[in-house]
């Protein structure tokens, strides 16, 4: 296991997504510097903006582009395959929303052919 981490100590990488040189698995963290900063955004306040992962048994390139909200608090989660012929499929995006707590309100998760709605009610 190679582990990488950027000037503020945080995990960058995990092996290299990019190249698996032989191991099982690889995810690299972006927090400031994401490919497609046009979804996502690079921050510098520790919000990861981009996450790149491959395993060996699969070897696809898989990617979650994040957006937040004013507050900081996760909003959508757009997955994509970068080198497939149809990357950004819509399948497993995440959405989320919140009620004036803070709390997850509702959480919608797609995935294939379905979605998933998840409703909170606090007491």
């Amino acid at each position: 296991m190679d582990y990488k981490y950027n000037i503020r100590g945080w995990l960058t990488k995990i092996n290299d997504p990019a190249s698996l040189n032989g191991k099982l698995f690889g995810y690299e963290i972006k927090y400031n510097n994401p490919l497609n900063p046009t979804k996502s955004p690079g921050r510098f306040n520790g919000n990861i903006a981009e996450v790149d992962w491959r395993n060996s048994s699969e070897d696809v390139l898989k990617r979650y582009n994040y957006e937040y909200d004013p507050l900081n608090r996760l909003r959508n989660g757009f997955y994509s395959e970068p080198n497939a012929t149809n990357p950004s499929n819509g399948n497993f995006d995440e959405y989320l929303t919140y009620d004036l707590n803070g709390n997850i309100n509702t959480l919608k998760r797609k995935a294939n052919s379905c979605i998933r709605r998840h409703f909170y009610f606090g007491r």
